[in-house]
């Protein structure tokens, strides 16, 4: 189970990744608070679903998904969600089958406005483990970590770029207006 007494200030995080994706603040933090919805958007988290608190999307519910690659299944549990600072806190609570040496892995995804139609995604990542680990082994979970991370909000910026398209296209039909075509 998630443990609520850590304390995020006092450790330092084991991971900070920063994005820019080429979209307002709205679209980008509609798409992350949506924390039962991530399959929609990225192949990082497939088969993605709440699994508690009748499925509603809220601080306290469990999300449950499975890596690109793995059969593994995560569990992952909503600590906090602030529509004011563009915040999800969550805690990765659970993998089955169970990876020796990982404890709960703490993470904070935060988005901001870098420009009218930029937005930063900010992801930072605390993990405590069990037992006595190696270089090696940690080395692998920052890669994991880092790469999880850089195509998670990879997806996120090309589902909301073919979004645009539709819309877009849905616009010119609605106008009746034919699309240029090159001769």
């Amino acid at each position: 189970m998630a443990d609520s007494t850590f304390a995020y200030g006092k450790n330092k995080p084991h991971l900070e990744y920063s994005t820019i994706i080429d979209f307002p603040l709205e679209p980008v933090w509609a798409e992350i608070r949506d924390y039962g919805n991530w399959s929609r958007w990225t192949k990082m988290f497939r088969n993605c679903k709440i699994i508690d608190c009748n499925g509603k999307d809220q601080v306290g519910c469990t999300r449950q998904f499975c890596p690109p690659t793995l059969n593994n299944v995560y569990l992952e549990v909503l600590n906090y969600r602030s529509e004011e600072t563009h915040m999800l806190k969550y805690d990765l609570t659970k993998i089955d089958p169970p990876v020796k040496g990982m404890g709960i892995i703490h993470i904070h995804v935060c988005v901001e406005k870098v420009a009218e139609n930029q937005s930063k995604v900010t992801e930072t990542i605390w993990n405590e483990y069990e037992g006595e680990t190696t270089t090696e082994f940690l080395a692998h979970i920052h890669k994991i970590q880092c790469n999880g991370a850089l195509f998670t909000y990879k997806d996120l910026n090309d589902y909301l770029e073919e979004q645009g398209r539709k819309k877009g296209e849905d616009k010119i039909q609605e106008s009746g207006v034919s699309p240029l075509v090159a001769i």
